[in-house]
């Protein structure tokens, strides 16, 4: 299992504005272009691409930078132009950054299988994990047991158990998802418990993160990436 971090720096959205609005796609891409020459690092941008993320008539700007890179993981960033002019709404670090049409029409980021979405907001947003939309199920007593003898959540008549059960590593054997809900283990106010289990009830994988963790599928090995989301930014683990 591979870890590591992405700053919030990395993460949160920086402002920068162009004046207003401009009245032709030309002059709007030219104003861009100005806004990348005079930004720091500007000499480190190494391809500037484009795409309607959210299908509104408007396209957005995938930058990549290849001078801010730790272990192969370089810099990106995402520019809209809002009511006030180009604006870059997130970014990141990535081994792999790329629009990814989504069906029908519009697209989202791909930044080593994390899909980031953008609906004309202030910034991107995580999209299409694979807990997204899923009913948990009630956890057993054997799986309260487990969790309190595994984990460091053992007051487990102090909890409330939120089981998913997904295959996360390709082998068509579900890995059970605990949220470890409640207020006894939650972490500030921000911050709810969670743990991992394979298909022999060994914790693979355990946390922090805002709500939930969020769970990506690999796209061309099997596996998963899973991201809690942390004040510092984003913990990025992988199972495989």
């Amino acid at each position: 299992m591979l870890t590591r971090m992405l700053s919030a720096t990395a993460i949160s959205a920086l402002t920068v504005t162009a004046g207003l609005a401009q009245e032709s796609d030309t002059q709007a891409l030219n104003d861009l272009q100005i806004i990348l020459d005079a930004m720091p690092g500007a000499d480190q941008v190494s391809e500037v691409s484009y795409f309607d993320m959210s299908s509104n008539g408007q396209v957005e700007a995938l930058v990549k930078m290849n001078g801010n890179c730790d272990q192969g993981y370089c810099e990106w960033k995402l520019f809209a132009e809002r009511e006030d002019g180009w604006q870059a709404v997130g970014g990141g670090l990535a081994s792999s950054v790329k629009f990814e049409p989504t069906e029908g029409s519009g697209a989202v980021i791909n930044a080593d299988d994390i899909t980031y979405a953008y609906s004309g907001a202030e910034t991107i947003y995580m999209w299409g994990d694979l807990l997204q939309g899923q009913t948990p199920q009630q956890a057993n007593n054997d799986e309260y047991a487990m969790v309190g003898a595994s984990t460091p959540y053992d007051q487990t008549s102090r909890i409330r158990l939120e089981k998913f059960e997904l295959d996360l590593n390709g082998d068509d054997v579900p890995e059970r998802i605990f949220l470890i809900a409640g207020l006894f283990y939650k972490v500030g106010q921000w911050g709810t418990p969670y743990a991992i289990f394979d298909a022999n009830n060994e914790l693979i994988l355990s946390g922090v993160s805002t709500d939930m963790p969020k769970i990506f599928p690999k796209s061309e090995t099997s596996g998963s990436v899973v991201i809690e989301v942390v004040p510092a930014g984003l913990r990025v683990s992988e199972i495989n």
